[in-house]
């Protein structure tokens, strides 16, 4: 199994779901949940900051053929449940990622992006946007904790990579394709 970037495992620890979290940690952190989250990152990147439609494209292929696996590797037992709050919470992980990514561009990431990045993962995960503003229901204390301590320990990585292919630096100015 493909080990989970640390924000995606940061989201899990501090979410709220309970019995479930032991099942559903299996399915969440798989290769081909943790191959959505980061081809996922880099889709939404590129279509807010660099748009390139080729790259889109054979990202969004990788995020299909992923998320098919995914959906053949869930229980049936469990699959209906899972797929009920699995879009909420890819979309929680992304803005996650961006938060800490980009700790100097956190003025980008307000409302509007998190209502476009969840209406597009849960149109993506079950083809319907969710109820406006279900973002405001996220547990996100931690995630604002754990960048105001690295801004206090000056700590902010001025790198930080989820690897899909592409490397960030600093803030969305600058991108390498690698």
């Amino acid at each position: 199994m493909q080990e989970a970037p640390t924000t995606f495992e940061e989201f899990l620890q501090f979410q709220k779901l309970a019995a479930f979290l032991k099942i559903w940690k299996t399915f969440f952190l798989s290769e081909a949940s943790v191959a959505v989250f980061k081809d996922g990152f880099w889709w939404y990147f590129l279509h807010k900051f660099k748009p390139n439609q080729e790259d889109q494209d054979l990202l969004f292929n990788r995020i299909a053929d992923s998320f098919v696996s995914l959906l053949l590797t869930v229980h049936l037992d469990v699959k209906d449940k899972f797929f009920q709050v699995y879009a909420d919470c890819l979309a929680q992980a992304i803005f996650s990622a961006f938060y800490e990514a980009f700790s100097m561009s956190h003025n980008h990431f307000g409302d509007d992006f998190k209502t476009e990045l969840t209406d597009l993962i849960c149109l993506w995960v079950s083809g319907i946007k969710p109820l406006p503003f279900i973002w405001k229901k996220w547990n996100l204390k931690w995630l604002y904790q754990l960048v105001a301590r690295a801004r206090e320990m000056e700590k902010v990585p001025t790198t930080r990579s989820i690897s899909s292919g592409y490397n960030i630096i600093d803030d969305s100015t600058f991108w390498l394709k690698i």
